[in-house]
């Protein structure tokens, strides 16, 4: 019985290994990036009344709760086992009387159509961002 080698086994293994965190630090970018550019939408959207709802907004990395406010999140989840979160919220207890409105005040939508608007964007960008990092573990 004939025996047979595999040559550049190990060399394989490495870039396997090595896909997963270059996914990770691809991701962290990308959400960055995606994350401001939804703030910086929000913002422009948001109602300058007294100026703090707008400077309420802001973006954090991870996954948020006990927020008094609004919250939404980007999430990559479920790719080569990497799951990223960044939070976009506002911490003015408003936020929510002005995107949906009251009784007695119209709604002032600002929050959520930023974020169906850069939706396709968004995971466009991750997507890219992590067949870059495939291709670059690959090489």
């Amino acid at each position: 019985m004939a025996r047979t080698t595999t040559t550049g086994l190990d060399a394989m293994r490495r870039k396997m290994a090595a896909i997963p965190r270059k996914i990770r630090a691809e991701m962290e970018t990308s959400l960055a990036a995606s994350a401001e550019e939804l703030v910086a939408m929000q913002k422009r959207l948001a109602p300058v009344d007294g100026g703090n709802l707008r400077d309420s907004i802001r973006w954090i990395r991870g996954t948020v709760s006990g927020v008094r406010g609004m919250r939404g999140a980007l999430t990559a989840e479920n790719v080569s086992r990497v799951n990223m979160t960044a939070t976009v919220l506002t911490t003015d207890f408003k936020a929510a009387f002005v995107e949906f409105g009251t009784v007695k005040r119209t709604a002032t939508p600002f929050f959520f159509p930023a974020y169906r608007a850069l939706k396709r964007r968004i995971k466009s960008r991750i997507s890219r961002a992590v067949n870059k990092a495939i291709k670059a573990g690959a090489r």
